[in-house]
């Protein structure tokens, strides 16, 4: 397993309240909508980003990474790895859609369901996606060195949860999330060590009421010279819905994520560069 560059520390205290004024201030000055705290995405925008449905529902979101491979989270398919397939468009119900077979379900082996760690599956599609969809790409060691920094802002893509209910979304909404260090989000105020070396913490200092998050697998997207570099799988995190059939990162199992997580409004997404070999050694095994 690749091991993870760390986070770059702040140097001084006050660099790193510097960070999280910012993000405090961003919060107070552009108030989150209720909707998986985003805003709608253009249709030809993270094209790249898919739903993953069971029984004719949406259920998790995915990530294109190549043509005929999905990455999503181990969460979304722990108990229903038939039956799974994804589909392709920003709106749920009020267009069509296309719907793609999935060949292969692959969860990460080592995947902890209590502590969500190793909380990373990838999905193979019976054929390649359209032309017209542009897979992320993976991370190496200069883009992490480029993008994964405290205080850096980051997208995230999905449709999230609408309501209490756990209702998702018609369409397609972006997130905009300040990168935290591991330090900050494993304060007893926060995660209280839940946070490990194979995840990454994103998000704002203070938590409201109104404010739902992404769904289980939406991808961690950086942008450098033009590309979109997949970083990181949604794992758990805080959320409005209630709904214990629908795996949005509120419903996270140990007990620090149930106490702590509505304290603040931190994500925590799987790392895909600490997972690199994982996922190229999956992919090269199953071609």
């Amino acid at each position: 397993m690749r091991q993870p560059i760390q986070l770059m520390l702040c140097v001084t205290a006050l660099l790193c309240d510097s960070h999280l004024a910012l993000a405090d201030s961003m919060t107070q000055r552009y108030p989150l909508p209720l909707i998986a705290s985003g805003w709608p995405v253009p249709e030809q925008h993270f094209r790249f980003v898919v739903s993953v449905q069971l029984g004719g529902g949406h259920y998790c979101t995915g990530a294109f990474i190549q043509t005929d491979w999905v990455l999503t989270s181990a969460r979304c398919i722990e108990h229903h790895q038939a039956g799974v397939v994804v589909r392709l468009g920003h709106k749920l119900q009020s267009e069509p859609g296309q719907l793609l077979t999935v060949k292969k379900v692959l969860r990460h082996p080592l995947y902890q369901p209590h502590s969500l760690e190793h909380d990373i599956a990838l999905l193979q599609l019976a054929a390649p996606t359209p032309a017209d969809v542009q897979p992320l790409q993976l991370p190496t060691a200069a883009i992490v060195a480029q993008l994964l920094y405290p205080g850096v802002y980051l997208a995230s893509a999905s449709w999230g949860a609408m309501t209490e209910r756990g209702e998702a979304a018609d369409g397609l909404l972006q997130q905009s999330l300040p990168l935290q260090d591991h330090r900050h989000c494993n304060r007893s105020e926060a995660y209280r060590g839940a946070v490990l070396p194979s995840m990454l913490c994103a998000g704002f200092a203070s938590n409201t009421t109104e404010q739902c998050v992404a769904d289980s697998g939406a991808p961690l997207v950086g942008r450098y010279q033009g590309v979109d570099y997949h970083l990181g799988v949604a794992s758990f995190g805080p959320g409005c819905t209630q709904n214990a059939d629908v795996p949005v990162i509120a419903a996270a199992t140990t007990t620090d994520i149930q106490t702590n997580s509505n304290r603040a409004s931190y994500t925590i997404f799987s790392s895909s560069w600490f997972y690199l070999d994982w996922i190229t050694a999956t992919i090269s095994v199953n071609h």
